[in-house]
């Protein structure tokens, strides 16, 4: 009943322990599904230890996030999500009035664990030293609500000056990575 199919990664987890495996065959009967892992896609054919039944099987999706214009002509943040057997793409509207979304990593050039530098991913100098991301949203209010036009300055519009009537707001947020630095 959820949808698992041959040569998909599977993460099987439990309180203690996890393993992660492609599947190679994918078998429903009678209530119960049964996934098999051969040496043939994998590095061997067995698990680390036994699973319980309350155990987690887990599979890996892709998620893209995007700016475009939503059906109402207002810039609005979508996503596309994918998974290894569907290979399809079909684009999800999230919010309206996403404007503009940055990241950027932060970049560990010394050795104490926080972040010297953030930098844009074709910038990073060592990916092994990326201990923390910072997200940068760009939200427009969806109507014009000023009553002149109004100059605006974004460090996630890269700098880009706005003579509109919408309000605009720039948020950040930064993230830790676990398990990096010290």
């Amino acid at each position: 009943s959820c949808g698992f199919q041959a040569n998909e990664a599977i993460l099987i987890s439990d309180c203690s322990g996890a393993d992660l495996f492609r599947e190679t065959t994918v078998s429903n009967g009678s209530g119960t599904v049964t996934i098999a892992h051969s040496s043939a896609q994998n590095s061997g054919n067995f698990l680390s230890k036994p699973y319980t039944d309350e155990s987690e099987l887990l599979k890996f999706t892709s998620v893209a996030y995007f700016i475009r214009n939503g059906v109402s002509g207002i810039p609005s943040l979508w996503r596309f999500n994918r998974t290894a057997s569907a290979g399809t793409n079909n684009p999800v509207e999230l919010v309206e009035g996403v404007e503009n979304l940055q990241l950027e990593y932060g970049e560990d050039t010394g050795i104490d664990g926080e972040a010297d530098q953030y930098v844009k991913a074709d910038a990073v100098g060592n990916w092994e030293n990326v201990v923390s991301v910072r997200l940068t949203v760009l939200f427009r209010t969806i109507e014009a609500v000023l009553d002149s036009s109004t100059t605006y300055t974004f460090a996630a519009a890269s700098n880009k000056q706005y003579t509109d009537r919408f309000s605009r707001q720039e948020t950040t947020l930064t993230v830790d990575l676990r398990n990096k630095g010290i």
